[in-house]
């Protein structure tokens, strides 16, 4: 597969490189409202429930 190697081909469309960074941006706007923060330290069995949580 020639897209994973060379993954420089994804920023070719910038369209799609916009529609990406626009996702990117509201997925991080959902972890800070569901986290009150961009990053949480959890202890290793708490990951999975936080993940799903999101």
């Amino acid at each position: 597969m020639a897209h994973l190697r060379n993954q420089e081909l994804v920023f070719r469309n910038p369209d799609k490189l916009a529609r990406a960074r626009e996702i990117q941006a509201a997925q991080r706007e959902s972890f800070v409202d569901l986290y009150v923060s961009d990053l949480i330290v959890v202890p290793g069995d708490e990951v999975k429930a936080k993940v799903f949580a999101f």
